[in-house]
């Protein structure tokens, strides 16, 4: 079975052998229900007809080895017997549940880890062709309903399909004709139903995975772009496309639950027409009303623990099939992950690393690219053509561009974000590889134009990525000043480091968050500080503070700066001038303005926007 042997590959070797544990209960559990059931009928049979103790041999057994002297005692004792036996019964089915519930919600925890740590795991690369939602789906709601619908209803498939084995096999110990016939025609009522229904089942599971996929991309799209929809006016577009995916995928489980719960009314109105034809089968063929009874009694009591297993085996049933879509993608995604480490076990390649724990990467004489190129995965062209450039140390360059020049992606592969399709990222004449990429990463502080900024304190923000027992503050504070932040997180902001500033940092104005990503860069006190468009969206007054900030570090540390604002850059050692990918001009700020008809035409524009 695809599903069994999915979910037997998405345990690690200590759940299975957990697992096993857990299977071994459900054996002792169906032993219980067995010793249960059993004891139902001599109990019943007594209980009516006390002359039975002495015509039974095995009750007469145990009456006389037991030393009773009459009847009402021995009633009475096998009376509370039972009733020892069911509430042992009950006991260990409880405790049966909450030690699958606890295995079944700690599994589902331990595959959103491992997801989690599969997906950052993977290359930057990857990010570029998959959508973050869809990856926050997975992480977050889907393996909560692989618990709710493949994990839950296993383990119960599980116990209740031992259980009911054990019960069905003592009826037809006890009565093989009647317990035969009514078993096949409820078994075969339940197989007729999950037939009719599985395919229609797993049709609904498939596009349910749509519309939720649906409903998050939604959100986050929406949400994310809040600012343009309320500006626009455009919130009934977005709340209409959200109520549509929401719609049908409430429609989807809607219909999953009725189709699961449906069959359980025709097996309760074919169980009970069974009991009664078989009641008055017995009665018609002559058997003493004595014998009936406790008959019928022990048939009852055993329909009623069996109902509710053949009833919860098909919605087991139902369950599987619906999210064994979702299952399959979980369990690829998790494959994948295995088949990365397994590369990487036998040196055919290796994974992404994080930086934690690795050693930054000498960094003495300089870096550079030597003869990259680049196509983004899908791509119809190059974005980088054969691009050749050397940084020394404690310089500081610059890259400029038209938009589409290739400057982003240079800065990316700079970062070892990105592997060149030829070609090599080189420190001090080493080459940058995803082995040693991390360690590299050690060494280079980064400010996006975008400043990402986490709904927590600007001490947090700044030391990014550590937990709050970790964070340097006096680290903090120096980053902070050096960026030129410092007197207004200490004068302005009610709690100062401790201020919360709100998601994405909405509290603050545009150059207060790149600034605040430029003390996030300077934290680590990095040797190589790499700056794509950080002053593009800020007034002019942020950016000659920022401008100011970067200039008081030159010398200092390695400075790679993309900007549009070529202000930014005057005072750069080198200016590289891009065009489609490739590098078409280079020299300081004065030569190339004497020089580049390329250079010449971008300082025209800078001049005519600050005019403007």
């Amino acid at each position: 079975m695809r599903v069994a042997r999915a979910v037997y590959e998405l345990l690690s070797p200590g759940e299975r052998r957990r697992a096993a544990g857990v299977l071994v209960l459900m054996f002792v559990t169906a032993f219980f229900e067995l010793l249960g059931v059993g004891f139902i009928l001599p109990f019943l049979t007594i209980a009516i007809d006390p002359g039975a103790i002495q015509r039974n041999e095995w009750l007469n057994r145990v009456y006389a080895g037991l030393g009773f002297q009459d009847t009402t005692s021995f009633i009475l004792f096998a009376g509370v017997l039972l009733l020892a036996i069911i509430v042992i019964m009950n006991l260990v089915s409880a405790l049966a549940v909450w030690v699958q519930m606890r295995f079944v919600y700690r599994v589902g925890h331990s595959i959103s880890v491992r997801l989690m740590e599969h997906y950052l795991t993977k290359p930057y690369a990857y990010f570029l062709t998959r959508n973050t939602s869809a990856l926050a789906k997975h992480i977050l709601a889907d393996t909560s309903k692989i618990v709710a619908g493949v994990l839950k209803p296993g383990a119960a498939l599980l116990a209740r399909g031992i259980a009911v084995a054990a019960v069905v096999g003592l009826l037809v110990v006890v009565q093989p004709v009647f317990a035969l016939v009514t078993m096949g025609v409820i078994g075969g009522a339940y197989g007729i139903a999950y037939a009719l229904i599985r395919q229609k089942l797993e049709h609904l599971g498939r596009r349910s995975v749509e519309a939720n996929q649906w409903r998050y991309k939604t959100t986050a799209e929406t949400f994310g772009g809040v600012k343009a929809i309320k500006a626009l006016g455009s919130e009934p577009h977005f709340i209409g496309k959200y109520a549509e995916a929401s719609s049908q995928y409430a429609a989807h489980q809607a219909t999953n639950r009725i189709y699961s719960l449906l069959p359980r009314y025709l097996i309760q109105i074919l169980a009970f027409g069974g009991f009664m034809v078989g009641f008055i089968l017995l009665v018609a063929s002559g058997r003493d009303l004595t014998q009936v009874v406790p008959l019928m009694g022990f048939f009852a009591f055993a329909a009623m623990r069996l109902l509710p297993g053949f009833q919860e085996i098909l919605a087991s049933l139902a369950q599987f099939r619906f999210h064994e879509h979702l299952l399959f993608e979980i369990h690829a995604d998790l494959a994948d992950r295995m088949a990365d480490r397994m590369k990487d076990r036998d040196g055919h390649s290796a994974p992404a690393v994080t930086a934690e724990g690795a050693r930054a990467l000498p960094f003495e004489r300089g870096l550079g690219l030597a003869a990259v190129r680049f196509r983004y995965p899908g791509a119809g062209k190059d974005v980088i053509r054969t691009l050749t450039l050397e940084v020394s140390k404690n310089t500081a360059v610059a890259l400029v561009g038209t938009t589409g020049a290739g400057k982003t992606t240079i800065v990316d592969i700079l970062l070892g974000l990105l592997v060149p399709d030829e070609g090599s990222l080189l420190v001090d004449g080493t080459s940058v590889t995803s082995a040693n990429a991390a360690a590299w990463r050690k060494r280079v502080g980064y400010v996006p134009q975008d400043v990402f900024l986490a709904d927590d304190t600007v001490a947090s923000n700044i030391a990014y990525g550590l937990g709050t027992s970790a964070i340097d503050h006096q680290a903090v504070r120096r980053a902070a000043t050096i960026a030129q932040i410092h007197d207004f997180v200490t004068s302005e902001l009610p709690d100062g480091y401790d201020t919360v500033i709100g998601e994405r940092g909405v509290r603050l104005s545009g150059g207060q968050r790149q600034r605040l990503g430029i003390a996030r860069a300077l934290y680590r006190d990095p040797d190589v500080l790499v700056l794509d468009e950080a002053t593009s969206d800020v007034d002019t007054v942020t950016e000659a503070c920022i401008t100011e900030a970067i200039q008081t570090l030159a010398g200092q540390k390695t400075l790679v700066i993309v900007a549009h604002r070529l202000a930014t850059i005057r005072h750069c050692d080198r200016i590289f001038v891009l065009e489609a990918g490739a590098i078409v001009a280079s020299g300081t700020y004065d030569e190339l303005a004497a020089t580049s008809p390329e250079f010449q035409r971008m300082t025209g524009a800078a001049r005519a926007a600050s005019v403007v």
